[in-house]
């Protein structure tokens, strides 16, 4: 996996937390996979976006404990559904470029919280 953007990068990820990651080779769909037990709450076809939300309370890296919100970006094969409760293993979607992208990979910006309240950033 390489990270393609990083967080507060100065393209589109500017002022926010989120990286863009791509597989081994350049331009293949990787699949990606559900990092704990979480449920879909939000999509945006056009986009290939989907936030999902960790059922549980989960450990971060930084020790904290607390539920994961998390949205993924630019799956041209985007089928998640509002509801749609999935495992931790389950393949959450491809790599894509739908949207927005200049090449395809996948977006992932967490919040260590039940926030939902995102919007785009001007970027």
């Amino acid at each position: 996996m390489y990270i393609t953007q990083g967080s507060n990068g100065k393209y589109s990820h500017k002022g926010i937390m989120a990286n863009d990651v791509r597989g081994r080779v350049a331009g293949i769909r990787y699949p990606y996979y559900a990092p704990c037990n979480s449920i879909c709450i939000k999509t945006y076809k056009e986009a290939g976006q989907v936030m999902w939300q960790s059922l549980n309370k989960v450990r971060f890296a930084n020790g904290r404990i607390d539920y994961a919100t998390y949205m993924t970006a630019h799956d041209d094969t985007m089928d998640a559904y509002i509801g749609q409760i999935v495992e931790q293993g389950d393949q959450l979607g491809n790599m894509g470029k739908k949207g927005n992208a200049t090449g395809i990979h996948c977006h992932i910006q967490i919040s260590q919280s039940k926030d939902t309240s995102w919007t785009r950033n001007k970027y």
